[in-house]
């Protein structure tokens, strides 16, 4: 009966690779982040401009070099395009094809690489989609970046995120740009830089400004006056620049909307590798 089951199993895990191989999607979960999305590096440049482009595939297993080196050179032949780049995403090595300023342009391009996919012949597991190209990290002090910090916990305000769909890829720099903001107005101000997000925090608190007391037989976190000080201060969350608000619903179905808290976080939740970060 095992035995049966393990080969219904595999037979299973082949259709699904049959229904799931060739050209994937448009977007990569994430928006447009891709597995390689924060991870600049080799030939990332390309020939071209643009925000994004198209990945043909991703090799990890030994000799990468060489299989991304001839799927590159057979992707130049089938799509008459010089502009088929190779870019370092650890542990692994990706394909790129092309440089797209807008997302109808990156669009309209996919859709006829799924047509000759096959003809590239990229190997098995294999996928193909669009994905944002990674900006460089703009020019800011080493002190601004909150994981260059000696903090426990701070005060997270706000995020930012591309938008492929508004030609908006300056997230990062804006996200700079709250930061100098703040520290001009006199505030301990940092920022981080995830994969698809840069979030902007306010304070440089110590785990002695956060307690714990019980009450009604609920535990509950207490904060000290330098951190009660710094949520009144700074209450709400931005995305974008812009104010959240939270949809809910009450027991006979009315509709309300809050606009979402600020939250503090606890620096461990970045782990000791950036590609931990859960953004």
């Amino acid at each position: 009966m095992k035995k049966w089951n393990n080969q219904i199993m595999l037979k299973l895990i082949l259709l699904a690779v049959i229904f799931l191989g060739g050209c994937g999607g448009g977007v990569d979960s994430g928006g447009y982040g891709g597995a390689m999305s924060g991870y600049a590096g080799g030939d990332s440049a390309g020939k071209g401009k643009g925000q994004l482009t198209i990945l043909l595939a991703q090799y990890n297993q030994p000799g990468k070099m060489q299989l991304a080196s001839e799927l590159q050179s057979r992707a130049r032949k089938v799509l008459g395009s010089d502009d088929v780049w190779l870019q370092n995403s650890e542990p692994g090595l990706a394909v790129n094809y092309g440089h797209f300023e807008t997302d109808s342009q990156a669009k309209k391009e996919l859709a006829g690489v799924k047509k000759i996919y096959g003809q590239l012949e990229p190997g098995p597991w294999q996928f193909c989609y669009i994905m944002e190209i990674p900006e460089p990290d703009p020019p800011a002090p080493e002190q601004w970046n909150l994981l260059k910090s000696n903090c426990a916990h701070s005060l997270e305000i706000g995020t930012y995120y591309d938008v492929p769909e508004k030609n908006y890829y300056d997230r990062k720099a804006d996200a700079v740009k709250a930061v100098t903001n703040l520290r001009q107005d006199g505030e301990a101000a940092f920022f981080v830089h995830g994969r698809f997000h840069s979030r902007v925090y306010v304070g440089c608190l110590s785990s002695v400004d956060f307690g714990k007391q019980w009450e009604n037989g609920v535990q509950k976190t207490t904060l000290s006056p330098s951190a009660q000080e710094l949520r009144s201060k700074y209450p709400f969350y931005h995305e974008n620049g812009y104010k959240i608000y939270d949809i809910s619903y009450d027991e006979d179905g009315r509709k309300s909307r809050t606009q979402r808290k600020s939250r503090f976080i606890k620096m461990d939740i970045f782990g000791l590798d950036r590609r931990q970060m859960p953004f």
